[in-house]
């Protein structure tokens, strides 16, 4: 089954806005990250390996430094995850961790 485009979105969106105020490190590249990705969603037809390659941004950004998440912007990375590993084992393939120009 197909993510909704829609539903995907508001994820973006919610976490997006919600990492307005965190200053951690990384969080400035995961920002930007969400903001293409949100914009390129209509524009692609299958998002999965999209969303996934997102995803492992966000994981790689945190790794480097805690991004200091609260509970709330957890679960919305883990809903967008879900998303993502829809993509299969290859939905991250070919990506520098890390770069965010990287996935896009």
């Amino acid at each position: 089954m197909k993510p909704d485009k829609a539903q995907a979105k508001q994820i973006i969106h919610e976490l997006y806005n919600s990492l307005e105020h965190n200053s951690a490190p990384g969080i400035a590249a995961v920002r930007e990250a969400l903001l293409t990705v949100y914009t390129k969603t209509d524009q692609t037809d299958n998002i999965e390996p999209l969303y996934s390659r997102l995803v492992n941004l966000i994981y790689s950004q945190g790794a480097a430094a805690p991004l200091g998440l609260t509970h709330d912007q957890e679960k919305l990375v883990r809903d967008l995850a879900d998303i993502g590993k829809r993509a299969g084992p290859a939905g991250g393939a070919f990506m520098a961790y890390g770069n965010k120009d990287s996935f896009l």
